[in-house]
Parts: structure tokens; C-alpha cells; sequence
């Protein structure tokens, strides 16, 4: 039987979240497969010479020029266990800020960035606006959390 050790760490995912607004920063891009613009979560694969906390908080803000100091892991998830065995490692940031830093990468140009509240997303889910799997279980994740525990 495989066990996480053995699975494929493809990537990370981070949602950050503003505790005053109840807002979720997200990422309106274009998917080919979809045809039409999404809203997601950012996420992208491990950078090579770094962890994967630092790679989920450099993608915030290359994909939405964000950061935050308050963010930690919370689990990873499969997209189709079975299927393949590539894993996302799952972030979450509290109440982040409009970096100063300039974002290396480039992604920017390819997406929008855009806050959302969290009862708008959860909305949006239910509509079926928001259609992508892994940011449907990061938003759902992050309400849990966020109903649960006290911070």
C-alpha cells in the first residue's frame, strides 16, 4: 500500500484570508479547459530550493501580490486518489497585506487578483461559479477552520 511518502508532492495551495473583512483573496484566470474565466485559489507546484510554506507564500504573491506573516500548514489532499497520486499541500494566511516587494514571477499578467467575501465564495460554490475542485475543498476548509477555532 503507498503511503504520503510515496506520493507525488505536486504542489502547494494558500488561501489567505482577512479576519476584518471576512475576505478570501483569490485569482480570476483564464482556463483552457473550462473555456471561460475562473475564480481560484493560488496554488502552483514546489519550487525546487525552497520549502513548501515558503513556496505557498511566494506564489500569493507572485499570482496576487499579498503576503502575510501569520500563515501555517493544514493538510494536503489528493485530486483523484486512485487515479494518480499527486498531492497539494494546503495553506492557509491570516489577514494579508498588499506586499512593498516587487513579485518576481510573471504569472501576474495571466491573472486578476481579487478579494471576495467568504459567505460570497461559498455562494459562488453553491451557483456554481467557483467549479475548481481544489479551491472548492480550500474554501471549504478554510470556513471550517474558521467556524471552529478561536484565533
Amino acid at each position: 500500500m503507498a503511503s504520503f511518502a510515496d506520493s507525488d508532492i505536486g504542489g502547494v495551495m494558500i488561501a489567505a484570508y482577512d479576519e476584518k473583512t471576512q475576505e478570501i483573496v483569490m485569482i480570476e484566470q483564464f482556463q483552457v479547459w473550462y473555456g471561460k474565466k475562473t475564480l481560484l485559489l493560488p496554488r502552483w507546484g514546489k519550487k525546487e530550493d525552497c520549502s513548501f510554506l515558503v513556496s505557498a507564500q511566494e506564489e500569493l504573491l507572485e499570482e496576487t501580490w499579498y503576503e502575510s506573516d501569520d500563515r501555517r500548514e493544514m493538510t494536503q489532499i489528493y485530486s483523484s486518489p486512485g487515479f494518480f497520486s499527486q498531492c497539494t499541500k494546503v495553506f492557509f494566511a491570516f489577514n494579508p497585506k498588499i506586499s512593498e516587494k516587487s513579485s518576481e514571477g510573471d504569472e501576474i499578467e495571466e491573472t486578476i487578483p481579487t478579494k471576495i467575501t467568504l459567505t460570497d465564495a461559498l455562494q459562488k460554490i453553491m451557483n456554481g461559479e467557483i467549479i475548481d475542485a481544489r479551491t472548492i475543498c480550500g474554501i471549504f476548509m478554510l470556513h471550517y477552520y474558521i467556524m471552529n477555532t478561536s484565533r
